[in-house]
């Protein structure tokens, strides 16, 4: 879902300075919502999952989920980008040129044509909501 939000983020020629995730556990039980601000505007897939699980990690208190939303917000455009001093420069460039490797073959060919392996293990639910627009019922386009 991470990826999905940094890649509708770099279609858009955004970036977003906030990480929001939030999860039900089931009906009665609301479970939690909560917001980071990121330590820079980001539009990388491997910045955002990073910040996403351990936002989950401090919050999810060991039980069953139902569902869960990733949203980034307070979102700026992505034309200038400040630079981390603490990641190597080769680095970000590699991230966004696989970022931007990876987008284009999911718009030529499709979702499923480039994903995770642990996509295939019990239980995923990636290729079934790869067929879905936003992870929702319908067809996608």
């Amino acid at each position: 879902m991470t990826e999905d939000v940094a890649m509708r983020l770099r279609q858009h020629g955004a970036a977003g300075i906030a990480l929001d995730i939030s999860y039900n556990r089931d009906i009665e039980d609301h479970g939690f919502k909560h917001q980071i601000l990121l330590p820079r505007r980001t539009n990388k897939t491997a910045e955002l999952c990073e910040h996403f699980v351990q936002l989950y990690k401090k919050y999810w208190d060991g039980q069953s989920v139902r569902q869960i939303h990733v949203v980034c917000s307070k979102l700026q455009p992505a034309a200038h980008e400040q630079i981390d001093l603490f990641t190597p420069s080769e680095l970000d460039e590699r991230r966004h040129v696989l970022d931007e490797t990876i987008d284009q073959i999911r718009d030529r060919f499709d979702k499923k044509a480039i994903f995770h392996a642990y996509s295939l293990m019990k239980g995923s639910t990636y290729l079934q909501r790869a067929s879905h627009i936003g992870g929702h019922k319908g067809a996608s386009t």
